[in-house]
């Protein structure tokens, strides 16, 4: 949210409050346990809502940040693959002379790094899952 969607640090927090307030609620509880404690379809749609208020209503906006040439506000962020546990992904906001990443939308790469199986089920992003 600082980097790619230029939030300020009180913007952040204040928007991370209401999304937790909706994903941990008793509602957005599963009633079995399977792949995550709680509905990742709720992740979903709070982290589309907040790109979407950001980005001109664009809730599909991209990691990748072509227009920002400046380097302000460049980010990535980092998990781990459930196939290949023993490298990181990375999706950033800027090109870089080998990126292998994949591009993905802002809402994939903020449930890739919430995938904890505890708490929200896995997300498959590119060809690496």
């Amino acid at each position: 949210m600082l980097g790619r969607l230029r939030m300020s640090t009180k913007e952040a927090l204040e928007q991370y409050r209401i999304i937790a307030g909706q994903i941990f609620s008793a509602k957005n509880r599963k009633w079995f346990m399977g792949d995550g404690a709680f509905k990742a379809t709720t992740l979903e749609q709070e982290v589309k809502r907040v790109v979407a208020a950001r980005m001109g209503r664009n809730e599909n906006e991209r990691m990748l940040d072509i227009p920002n040439q400046s380097g302000m506000g460049a980010a990535f962020v980092c998990t781990l693959s459930a196939i290949d546990m023993a490298h990181l992904r990375c999706f950033r906001t800027y090109k870089t002379r080998d990126n292998a990443n994949a591009n993905c939308e802002i809402w994939e790469a903020a449930r890739a790094t919430t995938a904890a199986p505890t708490f929200f089920k896995r997300i498959a992003i590119g060809e690496e899952g």
